[in-house]
């Protein structure tokens, strides 16, 4: 079977995590507020351009990305 292009989506809370019986932590355990995922997604973009992996014109970009992605994910 191929997997590529798939993944397994975490679950958003701890009550889902704990239903469906997945070790690892929930959304809502790793980021618990928009604010602490922006801080974080911000974090790694500066890592990743400071490494080279990502040119600084596209900070924002991602950053936007993230968090239109937070949203999509809490409105599900």
């Amino acid at each position: 079977s191929d997997f590529l292009g798939t993944f397994a989506p975490l679950p958003r809370t701890r009550e889902e995590r704990t239903k469906t019986g997945d070790a690892r932590p929930s959304i809502a355990e790793l980021y618990p507020s928009v604010e602490d995922y922006r801080r974080k997604v911000e974090r790694a973009a500066d890592a990743l351009i400071r490494e080279g992996f990502l040119l600084p014109r596209d900070r924002q970009f991602v950053i936007q990305h993230a968090e239109k992605l937070w949203h999509w994910i809490h409105s599900q």
